[in-house]
């Protein structure tokens, strides 16, 4: 009977070490019947089929040894949306659900054509659940084929196969050869320290290390994103970043020693803990051109020769740098 497979299957769990083991008997036994969680409060008479029983019992021995629940089910929701997911890739988390939430926020700023990139798409929930509520062109890259395959499916499953480029590479090194700017670019990167991954849970040794492992103080990728990003955004673009618990200031750091990226604001995670940094990019050149002009009519420098040779070669930098961004985004 269905009372009978779900009493058995939270002891076996509870006996296992499994953390809330109703909730995860009730989703494997439903998954296995085809039914919602609470039918089988509803239905719990009723005998399953012998095959049923048999996939049950797999799935909890499966689930004894640690593997993830989502693994298992083969799907996860995210932002509304069902993914597909297997250890090819890293399972979506629930906090990256406001890193999209502040990208659409931000989308608001630009004009109807904006270019998105998702760096380090894992699955491609990110890049796919922008394609799915926006009609922005997005770009996906990921250095695992075996990441970018689960992303192509999950473009295909859910009728996005030509509204995102997925490319395959390191960080932004697909792109350089492109001419294309983008007005977001948001990632999620690897942000575990090696030895926290080591000392990790059981369930978190079947994701793929090269997803979690952020090198030593668990900030290498921010360190590149935070580099490399300008040439890549928009003059008046943004940079969305997820950060790993107790991250922040470290970030704050990064982005402040950047000469082309300002901090905008932090946003909390449910916890409370600050998970999200929206950085803006600014034209630094502009800036000081502006500021030195600015100076010079306060200060009566303006026949100052040093100053003038300054004041052309910073105008020019502008002028070469506008019509670089203004090229590039018309592409």
């Amino acid at each position: 009977k269905v009372w009978d497979a779900l009493k058995f299957g939270i002891n076996f769990l509870t006996e296992k070490g499994i953390s809330q083991p109703r909730l995860n008997s009730e989703t494997l036994l439903a998954h296995v019947i085809g039914t919602e969680r609470f039918a089988l409060y509803v239905n719990g008479e009723e005998l399953l089929k012998p095959w049923q029983w048999n996939l049950y019992q797999r799935l909890l021995q499966r689930r004894g040894e640690f593997v993830p629940l989502q693994y298992l089910l083969g799907s996860v929701n995210f932002f509304g949306f069902d993914f597909v997911v297997d250890k090819r890739v890293l399972i979506p988390r629930p906090e990256t659900e406001i890193l999209v939430e502040r990208t659409l926020l931000k989308i608001k700023n630009f004009p109807a054509k904006v270019k998105i990139l998702d760096l380090g798409t894992g699955c491609g929930n990110i890049a796919l659940s922008l394609a799915k509520l926006t009609k922005a062109e997005i770009y996906a890259i990921d250095i695992s084929k075996n990441s970018l395959a689960v992303a192509r499916k999950n473009s295909q499953q859910l009728k996005l196969k030509k509204r995102v480029h997925f490319l395959r590479g390191d960080c932004f090194k697909p792109l350089k050869k492109k001419r294309v700017l983008f007005h977001l670019i948001c990632s999620s990167p690897p942000y575990l320290p090696t030895e926290q991954l080591r000392k990790s849970s059981e369930e978190i040794n079947f994701e793929p290390e090269i997803a979690l492992n952020g090198g030593e103080d668990g900030l290498d990728f921010f360190r590149r994103i935070i580099k490399e990003s300008p040439p890549f955004l928009t003059k008046d673009g943004y940079l969305i970043l997820e950060m790993g618990d107790h991250q922040s200031k470290a970030i704050k750091d990064l982005v402040k020693k950047n000469k082309f990226l300002s901090l905008e604001s932090v946003v909390p995670d449910y916890q409370g803990i600050e998970r999200i940094a929206v950085i803006k990019k600014y034209n630094h050149e502009f800036i000081e051109f502006s500021e030195l002009r600015i100076l010079t009519g306060l200060t009566g420098l303006k026949h100052n020769k040093n100053v003038v040779d300054e004041l052309a070669r910073l105008s020019t930098k502008v002028d070469y740098y506008n019509s670089r961004v203004d090229s590039a985004t018309t592409k």
